[in-house]
């Protein structure tokens, strides 16, 4: 989803109503309507690659450069398709044909794999060979390769020091509760001091792990002045994102006015996983906080 011919063919004026009624009746695609006046190619690009996980590409021009180069901003998946049959508007150099060259040559640039090795096997496969190889064979080997991709992730921003009475209410919330929601929707929970660093300096670490994170939990509780850090770094850079807070906590005004999931440690892990399902599919693909301006 997102390459120009993709989006040119929903516009066909046949193939439009048939796709979006059986996309929609099967509940596998989701339209997302950008408000008026909002013309410019840049706007619907970036707001793609803020809802999108995975960008498919298929020959096109400059959009389809920039929309790999979106993606690749985030740490999301950048799949590009060898088959060059051009772009509207001949312009760009290459499109995704010239970035499945590149993939080939630097595949870490493009996805991230649970078997780095296997990376130039995989899309290899992808080849084309300008339309020869049967559009079956590629349909496997795209759905191949997206299995082998590791999961996106989801980061967790909370109360971590234990000598705070609320710590262990935070705790019981987040392994019985958060991280099987988590991983119940194809996520990696990632959080500071449970895994191997990398970095040498954790502050590095935190916010590289803010930035690349498909999804960023904040959890408010105890009101921790760096939660509030790490959450304005998430409304500004874009991220989806889950407000949590313990029931009672009072938050600032400013953060107050987000939707918020306040959970309550008494209830049955059950019923809160339940709720917290609730509250994400309502809320995960929220609008920026701050919209574009435009002079229209």
């Amino acid at each position: 989803m997102g390459s120009a011919h993709f989006w040119a063919a929903l516009y066909h004026p046949v193939l439009s109503k048939s796709i979006c009624i059986d996309c929609t009746k099967a509940h596998s695609l989701k339209l997302e309507f950008i408000e008026p006046g909002w013309t410019s190619g840049a706007v619907r690009r970036a707001r793609q690659a803020q809802l999108g996980d995975i960008f498919i590409a298929l020959s096109g021009g400059e959009g389809v450069e920039h929309l790999a180069q979106e993606y690749a901003s985030v740490g999301k998946p950048v799949i590009p398709l060898d088959l060059d049959i051009g772009s509207s508007r001949g312009d760009g150099s290459g499109g995704a044909a010239r970035l499945a060259r590149e993939a080939l040559a630097h595949p870490e640039r493009f996805v991230r794999l649970t078997d780095p090795d296997a990376a130039g096997d995989l899309l290899a496969r992808l080849t084309t060979h300008q339309g020869t190889v049967d559009v079956m064979d590629i349909a496997q080997a795209i759905v191949t390769l997206i299995h082998a991709l590791e999961s996106p992730t989801a980061f967790y921003v909370r109360l971590l020091n234990n000598l705070v009475p609320e710590f262990n209410a935070v705790e019981r919330f987040f392994r019985n509760v958060l991280d099987p929601v988590v991983k119940n929707f194809g996520y990696k929970a990632v959080e500071m001091g449970r895994e191997a660093s990398t970095y040498a300096w954790m502050n590095e670490a935190i916010f590289d792990s803010l930035h690349y994170s498909s999804i960023v939990v904040v959890d408010l509780t105890a009101l921790r002045n760096n939660c509030f850090m790490e959450l304005g770094y998430a409304l500004g850079h874009g991220n989806r994102f889950l407000l949590t807070a313990q029931k009672g906590t009072h938050l600032p005004f400013d953060s107050f006015a987000l939707d918020s999931y306040y959970w309550e440690d008494s209830l049955d892990d059950g019923q809160r996983v339940t709720q917290l399902e609730e509250y994400w599919r309502r809320t995960i693909d929220r609008p920026p906080l701050v919209k574009p301006r435009s002079l229209l």
